[in-house]
């Protein structure tokens, strides 16, 4: 028989608890035991690696952590939980439900390492591309940290079950399907008729969850830049959704029943807005041009340094930065402060890595040469038109383009590209708007069916695919203080301009001018750096 537990949250004369002030969303209270997990090693690491990694070099308000955005997701997913525990008379949605989901939404980002998505989404592929590391994988391992805490269990478990710490599990890192072949249901901490509950935190059917609404509010406002979706855009998707069963066939041809999350079409606008706004600002801001290249010269140090960078675990082995993944005690230890380590090292060798660094204090950066959008449904294979001398003809290099957003060094001393993919949250060739359910709003409760958007209705409303793929071409740095800089810079876009005409690609966009290059700067300028390295310290953290 299952013991009865405790109501969450517990009374505030029962449990007093505090209350935290977030510039997005007000005030935040940190009922018992949430306030435990805020209090814990693991979980205030995430003050020291920022949200947006290189972004504030661009964006200088831009420097908000990861641990801010945390308290606002786990904000949101109570409130989302809540809405739909008060108005849906048709599933019960309990104390235990909400606690897990609002820990989740708290705890999802644990696993990020220094500079939030560029460790895992540029350093590790390169440094290590057979790891294949998500930091959901470790917001896991670390969450398993937190519940190891002997007052942390304790307090838990007065409110949950065990089969309750499996259903957050997956709802930070959920199946890769919701269904086996056989038509079964794949997850195991909840059962079928509550599956909308894995909607909230990380919506990978539709993805419109609140991770998504908190950073789109807290990254926007941050960079002061506007977006269509906004405080109210949230208010009016919470009065509106409703847990509803929908009725999918798998792509074996069986056909399953399970609920999900739809919205009142009345806020299609306000759904559609979430994917806008993500592709705006990673337009704006995320890709923007100068911060790909601070996160190329950052990742050039880091590799670099990689060796020389050695993080303690608990086995008392010593893990360079790349492998620090594999034992949490060392992962722990690693956050944004990575690049204070190089800069106040003696090390010999973390030379190179130091002049790097040195060089984006001065902004001598990669030269943007110029751009291109690849045309829609293009292979995922290229040949990228470039020179690797200025003075011999254009070669053509294979490139492999890459779904995720990376960077690929061309041949050569003196330019590298980077692959640029925006999406609305589903890749370039899926419009989240084409997955997401509505229900007629004016209809009897008993009455109202799921259904998806008119096609032509979504041709009209919003673009009908997910998003673009562009390269852009740069002038290295080094190259940059070299006499023929201006020569090197119009040839490279000479290049791109043959490239996007034998590929039938957009017209590219210039980044130079033909009688002044932008990267054309003097040598004096750049080479003006004092030799003195006095450094405070060695890289160890012990």
């Amino acid at each position: 028989m299952t013991t009865a537990k405790k109501r969450w949250p517990p009374n505030r004369d029962e449990k007093p608890y505090r209350e935290v002030m977030d510039l997005i969303h007000g005030t935040i209270p940190l009922p018992h035991p949430i306030d435990l997990i805020v209090d814990t090693p693991e979980f205030q690491r995430l003050r020291h690696i920022k949200q947006l990694g290189m972004t504030s070099s661009v964006y200088p308000n831009c420097d908000h952590s990861r641990f801010v955005h945390s308290l606002g997701v786990y904000h949101l997913a109570r409130r989302f939980v809540r809405a739909i525990a008060e108005r849906s008379s048709a599933v019960i949605v309990t104390n235990a439900d909400e606690l897990c989901v609002s820990i989740a939404g708290l705890c999802h980002d644990l696993g990020h390492g220094p500079f939030s998505h560029f460790f895992d989404g540029a350093f590790m592929p390169t440094v290590d591309p057979a790891s294949r590391w998500r930091h959901e994988t470790g917001s896991i391992l670390l969450l398993e940290r937190i519940f190891e805490y002997s007052w942390v269990r304790k307090a838990l478990l007065e409110y949950l079950h065990e089969e309750d710490f499996i259903f957050i599990r997956e709802l930070i890192d959920p199946p890769s399907e919701r269904f086996t072949e056989e038509g079964e249901w794949n997850y195991r901490g909840r059962p079928l008729e509550k599956s909308f509950l894995y909607d909230i935190v990380s919506n990978s059917i539709d993805s419109v969850d609140v991770d998504k609404f908190d950073y789109l509010l807290r990254d926007s406002h941050h960079a002061a830049i506007a977006i269509p979706f906004n405080q109210n855009s949230v208010m009016r998707l919470m009065d509106w959704m409703r847990p509803l069963e929908v009725t999918e066939e798998l792509s074996y041809g069986r056909l399953v029943k399970y609920s999900r999350i739809c919205y009142a079409i009345k806020v299609c606008d306000d759904v559609d807005s979430v994917g806008q706004s993500r592709y705006a600002l990673h337009e704006k801001i995320y890709s923007h041009h100068t911060v790909r290249a601070y996160e190329y010269m950052i990742s050039q140090a880091l590799m670099i340094a990689d060796r020389y960078l050695l993080f303690k675990g608990d086995d008392q082995r010593m893990y360079a930065l790349s492998g620090a993944h594999r034992n949490m005690a060392a992962f722990m230890r690693t956050d944004d402060s990575v690049i204070q380590m190089i800069e106040n090292s003696s090390l010999d060798g973390l030379a190179e890595p130091r002049r790097i660094l040195s060089d984006l204090k001065f902004r001598r950066l990669p030269k943007l040469v110029g751009s291109t959008t690849l045309r829609d449904g293009d292979e995922c294979t290229q040949k990228f038109p470039t020179k690797s001398r200025p003075s011999k003809k254009i070669l053509f290099a294979p490139v492999k383009l890459s779904r995720k957003e990376a960077s690929y060094e061309l041949g050569g001393y003196n330019k590298h590209f980077q692959v640029r993919v925006m999406h609305r949250g589903m890749g370039t060739q899926k419009h989240p708007m084409s997955e997401v359910l509505f229900y007629n709003h004016k209809a009897p409760p008993q009455e109202m069916e799921p259904f998806r958007i008119d096609r032509a209705l979504l041709k009209h409303k919003s673009p009908t695919v997910g998003g673009s793929k562009s390269v852009m071409v740069y002038l290295t740095s080094s190259a940059a203080v070299k006499s023929g800089a201006k020569r090197i810079a119009s040839e490279l876009f000479n290049a791109i301009e043959k490239f996007s005409r034998d590929g039938n690609h957009e017209k590219p966009i210039a980044r130079i001018r033909r009688s002044r290059c932008r990267a054309d700067v003097t040598c004096a300028r750049l080479n003006d750096q004092a030799a003195n390295d006095d450094t405070l310290g060695g890289v160890r953290s012990a």
